[in-house]
């Protein structure tokens, strides 16, 4: 990642840290994280780009004396478009100036019960991120929630003898202990965390935890990746990214 990308990044971060501080809702669902998190780009003079409903347009946002411009643009074909193949679905946030930056969104939290898929739209995404195919995802939950993202198997670690073994942790689970730092590591100022799955993978992740508001504290982690060659974008996203666990 650039040193803008980067920039960018941190910025995105610090708008979904601040959302956390001052809105009893700021992890409701992605689609309202990444609402905010788009005003918030507007806001810093960045030029975002929406999907458009014309084929291969699409719509840059600007924020200019206080209104929203909407300027229509071409854009490249997908991968795939030409092979007939089925083409990626775009990233959930776009930031398309200063600096080309593609985002992936999640929020999750006690006070909202998550959407049916919820834990496999996010593996999704951050196989996408494994791949290549987009930049970062922005992760943003009360910690309860983060903490069960990471917990392979919930309950007792050992099952007494009398009982089936307990089942082993789902491939999302597995990932995200291997890649997110424990929320009783992170501060309340952004800190950066490297965790080496192997294979040439390594993820950056730089998280904060916020004190105590609206009863809850709140985890947000901007996750990249550092280093290695980029993917085919075509290649199955969470396949790519699981088999780095491959024997372990």
């Amino acid at each position: 990642m650039r040193p803008t990308q980067r920039a960018l990044l941190q910025s995105t971060l610090d708008a979904a840290l601040e959302a956390c501080l001052r809105s009893p809702v700021a992890t409701l669902d992605g689609a309202h994280l990444r609402a905010v998190l788009l005003g918030a780009l507007l806001e810093r003079g960045c030029a975002v780009l929406e999907p458009a409903a014309a084929p291969r347009r699409g719509k840059l946002l600007r924020l200019v004396e206080e209104v929203v411009r909407v300027e229509r643009v071409p854009l490249p074909p997908r991968p795939g478009a030409a092979t007939g193949r089925r083409a990626p679905r775009p990233p959930d946030l776009r930031v398309w100036q200063p600096e080309r930056l593609d985002l992936e969104v999640h929020a999750r939290g006690t006070f909202a019960v998550p959407a049916p898929g919820a834990g496999r739209a996010l593996l999704e995404r951050l196989g996408r991120l494994a791949s290549r195919a987009t930049d970062a995802v922005v992760l943003a939950c009360d910690r309860r929630s983060y903490d069960a993202l990471r917990r392979p198997v919930a309950g007792r670690a050992t099952a007494p003898a009398h009982e089936d073994a307990a089942p082993p942790p789902s491939p999302l689970a597995a990932l995200c202990g291997a890649v997110l730092p424990p929320s009783c590591s992170l501060g309340s100022g952004f800190e950066e965390h490297e965790a080496d799955v192997g294979r040439g993978r390594v993820y950056v992740a730089v998280g904060a935890v916020t004190p105590m508001v609206f009863g809850v504290q709140r985890v947000v982690v901007g996750l990249a990746m550092r280093g290695g060659a980029t993917r085919a974008p075509q290649e199955e996203a969470a396949a790519a990214q699981l088999d780095a666990f491959a024997g372990g």
